[in-house]
């Protein structure tokens, strides 16, 4: 999958409607992505230290830093604040392969 953006395939889904319109149920492109990104916030440290996250729900914006099982609620009730984005993709930097995250704009190296 070619885009400009390398982390778009990470949070594509996170645009897309939530709720199937017919079935008013969540669509599974949610679901699978939510879970995808619950996952991938499961390693970073903080939360496997306290349990807690960051919440990027449009009411939370990112800082509010909740339990983990409050966090994941809060998105299925109320999704991704707008432009939120996450991902990971590998680098060459002076012969070495490097893991590069990006959450929201700020990257970190693995």
């Amino acid at each position: 999958m070619s885009s400009p953006d390398p982390y778009n395939y990470f949070s594509s889904w996170m645009d897309k409607p939530r709720y199937n319109r017919e079935t008013g149920k969540l669509t599974e492109d949610f679901k699978e992505g939510l879970t995808e990104f619950m996952s991938f916030a499961s390693i970073q440290n903080i939360m496997r230290e306290t349990n807690t996250m960051l919440c990027p729900c449009p009411n939370c914006l990112n800082n509010k830093n909740l339990e983990v099982i409050v966090v994941k609620r809060h998105l299925f009730k109320n999704g991704f604040m707008p432009g939120y984005r996450y991902g990971i993709r590998m680098e060459r930097v002076n012969q070495c392969k490097i893991m590069v995250v990006v959450v929201n704009n700020i990257f970190r190296v693995l």
